[in-house]
């Protein structure tokens, strides 16, 4: 089952900075089930729009880490207009086949973990490629609401052990 409408990456030439504008996203930036942006670099409206023709993240989108820590894995907030570099990569789900926070649980859970640091090439610095997030095997009830409702256990579950 084709699930994903888009997998694609960040940049890959190196993006013209500023000292503020909007978010240029690194794996840096991804942790698991949130965005890190203490540390996040930034780039002006050109930039932005001419990184969005080919990734172009939205909310509800997944964005993985794809270079150095490999697999940390959340959504994109509600309301947040960025970009990404080479080392994130993002994935664009069709929404009526999965609920995003479903599979934002589902790649961080162990099985799929360990798929992405098999499907990582080795060298001196790690990295899982648009070819290998594709052909990653996912497990997930073919039900939405059922996708949903789990999705919510563990969440509530995470919310209480914070």
């Amino acid at each position: 089952m084709d699930i994903a409408s888009k997998v694609t990456d960040g940049d890959h030439i190196t993006p013209r900075r500023v000292s503020a504008g909007f978010y240029l996203l690194s794996a840096r930036n991804i942790a698991n089930g949130r965005l890190l942006l203490d540390d996040v670099d930034y780039i002006d409206e050109e930039e932005l729009l001419r990184i969005r023709k080919r990734c172009d993240p939205d909310a509800d989108d997944l964005l993985i880490s794809c270079s150095g820590t490999i697999g940390n894995a959340c959504l994109v907030p509600q309301g947040l207009r960025c970009t990404l570099v080479r080392s994130a990569a993002l994935i664009k789900f069709q929404r009526k086949r999965c609920d995003p926070k479903f599979m934002e649980w589902l790649f961080r859970a162990t099985p799929m973990q360990r798929q992405m640091q098999v499907a990582a090439s080795v060298s001196i610095q790690g990295n899982i490629l648009q070819g290998a997030i594709r052909r990653l095997r996912l497990c997930l009830p073919d039900d939405i609401t059922e996708q949903e409702q789990v999705a919510r256990h563990l969440t509530t579950a995470e919310d209480l052990s914070a």
